[in-house]
């Protein structure tokens, strides 16, 4: 099978609400219909030649936490009219879903096997998702990805498989879960000592993760100029000067990255309610709040010229 499988495509859907059977058309089918629709552009799907029904199941589980029929965001409000997640955290859902199928292929492994062959923490080791991992450290371990990016990999697959425990997919996750304490210091210490017999300024709150986490020894080392490297001023005349930005549309994406310092999928999202006729409200430089990564706002600066344009 060609290598471009399984992969994430992008599709418009109907999300709608109380489904039901329609009635025989001209052409002697029925249809899922929705006594309320509500369509999506674009919206990611997995898409598998071989492992279908896998992918049907991730696609329900991307579908039920844009719904917030799972984990819906806790912080800062409903993200989407449904009440789940945005559609870009569903996109990043997508990629990390989409690589964890194409090594469930390419291994030949059964992701439902929750269930090792003793308790012992060697035998988990074989089961797939620990075997996943274990794929993963080594593509840190070869600097392919970072071990960030190796964590909201397996930080997702840990959640498709929470998803699919309550659906009664599987008997059990296949993970452990385990507490810990992030340290903090705390500016009220002086008067913790009025009330306690340690008087300790370290403070912390309690968290749950699991044992399937990156261990922070395979860190990649960055050097001291790893920061944000922008583009030189030749760069940028080179970029302007190249044929492809001869196109309206791709230029204007480019403005809005380089001026506005957004992001690939924050381009792709920027969408007709952040634009102001500068023609109706006249300012130098308009505030446009986002929704930008980890569904996180932000505020960003667009020039009048550039407002102009995009309007």
């Amino acid at each position: 099978m060609s290598g471009n499988y399984p992969k994430v495509v992008k599709q418009t859907v109907n999300l709608g609400s109380l489904p039901y059977v329609s009635s025989v058309d001209e052409k002697g089918q029925r249809t899922i219909a929705f006594h309320e629709d509500h369509v999506i552009e674009r919206f990611p799907r997995v898409l598998s030649l071989v492992r279908i029904q896998d992918a049907l199941e991730i696609n329900l589980f991307l579908e039920h936490r844009y719904k917030g029929l799972f984990m819906p965001p806790k912080r800062g409000g409903k993200k989407n009219p449904l009440g789940g997640v945005s559609l870009i955290t569903v996109q990043s859902l997508a990629n990390s879903m989409s690589l964890f199928l194409q090594w469930v292929e390419k291994n030949n492994v059964d992701w439902h096997e929750v269930y090792a062959v003793s308790d012992s923490d060697k035998a988990k080791y074989w089961l797939p998702v620990y075997r996943y991992r274990k794929h993963l450290i080594e593509q840190v371990i070869a600097k392919d990805i970072d071990r960030d990016t190796a964590n909201l990999y397996i930080n997702h697959v840990r959640q498709f498989y929470e998803w699919a425990r309550k659906q009664r997919r599987i008997d059990k996750v296949p993970f452990k879960y385990k507490t810990k304490v992030i340290k903090k210091k705390r500016k009220d210490g002086s008067l913790d000592l009025l009330f306690t017999d340690y008087g300790s300024e370290e403070k912390g709150f309690t968290i749950t993760t699991t044992d399937l986490l990156i261990p922070k020894k395979y860190k990649q080392k960055k050097s001291g100029d790893a920061g944000l490297s922008p583009y030189s001023q030749d760069e940028l005349k080179l970029l302007y000067a190249s044929n492809e930005l001869t196109k309206h549309g791709t230029k204007l994406r480019v403005d809005l990255a380089v001026q506005c310092g957004l992001r690939a999928e924050e381009v792709a999202t920027f969408t007709a309610s952040y634009v102001v006729d500068p023609d109706l409200e006249n300012k130098a430089i308009y505030y446009v709040t986002i929704i930008g990564k980890y569904d996180k706002e932000r505020t960003i600066m667009v020039s009048k010229g550039l407002m102009t344009v995009v309007a």
